[in-house]
């Protein structure tokens, strides 16, 4: 008599994980946006792919280590994303920012408590916004890829906290962000869709719901169907 699959692996089966990557310059508004989405109750959980980047090597500066994806921890960024498959809290890595982004605070995980960001198992999908998160290995399941369109003034102003007169936008994004704003634009193309930074809370969220539905179907609107990521 044939042995009947297990539930988890008659799931596993039918469902493909599902990732929501947002990429843009920093200050965007990517992690707020994140944040939004999650709160939003629609089955989504906030994974910031900022807590994953490594210690910088020297001679490395600060803005050079971050220019590509290998700045990024790939693989801690896996296992935590298993972790919340298999149903378990997962706190995100703690780098050390005060310390010059030198060693990590903590590495994270499913454990009791952490400095790293508390991460509840999704019922739909994850959300990973990040100046790479196009670059996250998505081998067994299926991302949307959003750009994350942010005028330079706005960009300047938020990194100045206070108002930027035209003229002086470019020298306070060179002063602050160097070169890496055109590497990080330039993955616009590879993007499936494009969202404003600058909308209201209400018109991301309404963006954000039609184009999940659009890339994921019906599935991907919300629907609570077990947790599950991209390995």
């Amino acid at each position: 008599m044939a042995v009947r699959p297990a539930f988890h692996d008659v799931k596993s089966a039918l469902m493909k994980p599902r990732l929501v990557l947002i990429a843009g310059v920093p200050r965007a508004g990517k992690s707020s946006l994140s944040d939004m989405i999650e709160a939003a109750r629609r089955g989504y959980t906030h994974v910031p792919l900022d807590r994953y980047v490594r210690p910088i090597p020297p001679p490395l500066t600060f803005l050079e280590w971050l220019r590509t994806p290998a700045c990024i921890d790939w693989p801690t960024l896996a296992e935590h994303l298993a972790i919340l498959e298999s149903g378990r809290r997962c706190f995100s890595p703690r780098p050390d920012w005060k310390g010059g982004w030198g060693e990590w605070i903590c590495a994270g995980g499913h454990i009791a408590h952490g400095p790293g960001r508390r991460m509840e198992p999704a019922s739909v999908g994850y959300v990973i916004p990040g100046t790479h998160s196009f670059a996250c290995p998505s081998q067994d399941g299926q991302a949307v890829r959003i750009f994350l369109e942010t005028a330079d003034h706005v960009i300047a102003e938020r990194l100045q906290d206070a108002r930027v007169e035209p003229g002086e936008v470019r020298q306070v994004l060179l002063d602050r962000l160097g070169s890496n704003p055109a590497v990080i634009k330039a993955e616009a193309a590879k993007a499936d869709y494009t969202m404003s930074g600058a909308q209201t809370r209400e018109a991301q969220l309404a963006r954000f719901a039609a184009i999940v539905a659009e890339f994921f179907g019906q599935a991907g609107d919300g629907a609570p169907h077990g947790p599950q990521f991209c390995r």
